[in-house]
């Protein structure tokens, strides 16, 4: 299965080779994409502008729509990328948000672990505005492999691998649901997010490990 470029730990590194074997090992890829649309950029920022905000945590964020997902699938990879994660039909498979969201962390925050989606059979999706996403301006990071542990084995282990990436604005930044994320101390940047799963929630979007943004 293969999806154009994907580049690990940042943009400035390209792989072309199967991408579904990258995604098992490592848990995550970034796809290149191609720039989305001024229009489609104009219109998620007004949304986002105009939207009551939710605030939780390092997160501001807003519940978006298909002005969104446009957005996401300027590529037109989407699509096919998530039908053959999840091996479903897109129809079949469940979906959750888009939401804009607002990293805003600070300082003060724990360094805490969350999942990157709160269903482990799932992917979640997200696409960076007007500039690239980073540790720096508030992206988390991400440990690699850490989607085939549980939260036993993942605490227990001493020498986690954790990557610190670059997502361009030409980018999409696809990540396993069980993935483990630390989420940054600093601020900035601005994302969508869109999630994809096998089956409902359910009771999943309540665990503490759920990144806020995802009840939207």
């Amino acid at each position: 299965m293969e999806h154009g470029n994907v580049s690990v730990g940042t943009g400035g590194l390209a792989f072309h080779f199967n991408s579904a074997h990258l995604m098992e090992h490592l848990g995550y890829m970034c796809i290149r994409d191609g720039e989305p649309r001024e229009e489609d950029i104009t219109e998620v920022e007004r949304v986002y502008n105009e939207n009551p905000k939710h605030h939780k945590g390092c997160f501001q964020y807003c519940k978006g729509g298909v002005e969104c997902e446009r957005f996401l699938n300027s590529g037109n990879q989407i699509r096919n990328i998530v039908e053959g994660l999840l091996n479903m039909r897109f129809p079949d498979i469940k979906k959750q948000g888009p939401a804009i969201v607002e990293f805003a962390g600070t300082r003060e925050q724990k360094g805490e672990f969350m999942r990157a989606h709160p269903s482990c059979e799932a992917v979640s999706v997200f696409r960076p505005l007007r500039e690239p996403a980073c540790w720096d301006n508030g992206l988390f990071k991400l440990y690699t492999s850490s989607h085939h542990q549980t939260e036993v084995q993942f605490q227990n282990t001493d020498s986690r691998d954790a990557h610190e990436i670059v997502v361009g604005t030409d980018e999409v930044l696809v990540i396993f649901g069980g993935l483990h994320v630390q989420p940054s101390p600093n601020s900035g940047t601005r994302m969508v997010w869109q999630g994809f799963s096998k089956r409902p929630m359910l009771s999943d979007i309540w665990s503490p490990l759920a990144l806020p943004f995802m009840k939207v």
